[in-house]
């Protein structure tokens, strides 16, 4: 707002009675400043959070930065009250002192004519004081959050309606309404609820729904228990050895009709589909016309309840053909086997789990970045080989926040390769951050010799 201030026409500065404190600057870009008049923008954390402020698009950590001069605000309903006293100032004969020059001191007499010219104007009045304002700095969308709301809704899991409605309850959402068909499940929160609730934008929560293979049943997100979909996925192989499908082109829709007698949810089955491969094509495309007739009607029906089936059906109709993702699968069972028992000898634990996977499928250790770790071998102190080890070390076990991570990592082994932590780090990196700069925080480099690779240590 323009405080009409001109050369040789001074103006007081007045402190309103009730001057407030309690106002709050954002620093924002202009495009930032355009979505904020159009469609505003979101601040969001809960009590004993760190607030962070939602675009449509990105997430920003909101920093607060001190000022050294003070700040003082003007209302805007001076405006008018000003240019009316300025317009009168000029229709009367008032002597209006000059500038003054820089380094000249003011005499007696100058002070007092500048005095009672600027008698003559309304006074500036600040009604607020300002030390520091809101800096936005380009973060992570924070949804850890999001895997704890996505895991109160456990589709298949045993008690998990009576669970699901008691966590609704608690959380204020709506009473679940609708059963799956075949299952003993309802309830999940819808996507409003969900951005409520999570510090992330909208852009980023669909991001990550598709990424945490979140499943949408008739508007409502939820998680599928692991154990359930491993199962079901498993079903989806012996049919496709049953039918004679490849692995590389199964039908959706049939293999969805041929498990809903079964009483599994044709969307479910697609979103197994979905998690553990991809969609490649038509179904009609690769079978003969008598074929898919018999699938024709499951087909139609697929669709028609896939239409809103959520992230991994989302993109996927009935009438596709999936090609099952090999190291999805094959990290299937090597979950499985981790599971029933966390720790093996290596070459017992390749030995078992090739045996285990589909016939084709040809595992491999790198399939297993950020779930297993490697240790032991060399020579012992007696001089007896040790054996080569791996040991389940999930990344979905480990802590959110990076301090709490590397603590984590640095406990389950004191010094780390670059390539066997990268996959436990990589997800702690925010817009623009290296992973040099997060090991430059949180760990200290070394190297014994020079032909050595360099190892981290906790600092």
């Amino acid at each position: 707002m323009p405080l009409h201030l001109a050369a040789g026409q001074p103006r007081t500065l007045a402190y309103s009675e009730a001057i407030r404190k309690d106002i709050k600057l954002l620093e924002v870009d202009e495009g930032l400043l355009d979505e904020l008049l159009q469609t505003g923008l979101h601040l969001k954390g809960a009590p004993g959070e760190e607030a962070v402020l939602c675009s449509g698009s990105k997430t920003f950590a909101v920093k607060t930065v001190e000022t050294t001069n003070l700040l003082l605000l003007v209302p805007e309903e001076q405006t008018a009250a000003v240019e009316a006293a300025v317009e009168a100032l000029g229709c009367q004969d008032v002597t209006v002192p000059q500038p003054t020059p820089p380094g000249v001191l003011l005499g007696l007499g100058t002070q007092i004519q500048k005095n009672q010219a600027a008698a003559q104007q309304a006074p500036v009045v600040a009604s607020a004081l300002v030390s520091s304002h809101l800096e936005l700095v380009p973060a992570a969308p924070r949804l850890h959050r999001l895997d704890a709301l996505l895991g109160e809704y456990q589709y298949g899991a045993e008690g998990g309606e009576e669970e699901a409605g008691a966590a609704m309850a608690a959380d204020g959402a709506p009473s679940p309404s609708g059963r799956a068909i075949g299952g003993s499940f309802r309830g999940g929160y819808t996507e409003g609820e969900l951005l409520e609730r999570v510090q992330c934008s909208a852009a980023e929560l669909r991001a990550g729904l598709v990424d945490h293979r979140a499943l949408c049943l008739d508007g409502r997100y939820c998680a599928v228990d692991a154990s359930y979909q491993g199962m079901l996925l498993e079903l989806v192989l012996l049919t496709a050895v049953e039918h004679g499908w490849a692995l590389g082109a199964l039908p959706g829709a049939r293999v969805a009709a041929a498990l809903q007698p079964q009483g599994y949810d044709p969307r479910v089955t697609l979103h197994c589909l979905a998690t553990y491969g991809a969609r490649v094509g038509s179904a009609s495309a690769a079978l003969n016309a008598a074929e898919f007739e018999d699938g024709a009607a499951a087909a139609m029906e697929v669709e028609e309840q896939a239409g809103g089936s959520g992230a991994g059906a989302r993109a996927s109709g009935g009438n596709g053909c999936y090609a099952l993702d090999e190291a999805a699968v094959c990290l299937h069972f090597a979950r499985s086997l981790l599971q029933a028992q966390p720790d093996w000898e290596l070459h017992d634990f390749e030995r078992e789990w090739q045996q285990r996977v589909p016939e084709g499928m040809l595992p491999s250790l790198e399939m297993l970045r950020g779930e297993a770790r490697r240790y032991g071998g060399g020579i012992g102190a007696a001089g007896l080989q040790h054996p080569l080890r791996i040991k389940h070390f999930p990344l979905s076990g480990l802590p959110q926040d990076a301090p709490s991570r590397f603590a984590a990592l640095f406990a389950e082994q004191p010094r780390w390769e670059w390539e066997e932590l990268a996959p436990y780090v990589q997800s702690l990196r925010g817009p623009g951050q290296t992973a040099e700069a997060l090991l430059l925080k949180y760990a200290r480099a070394s190297q014994q010799r020079p032909t050595d690779p360099v190892t981290y240590s906790a600092r």
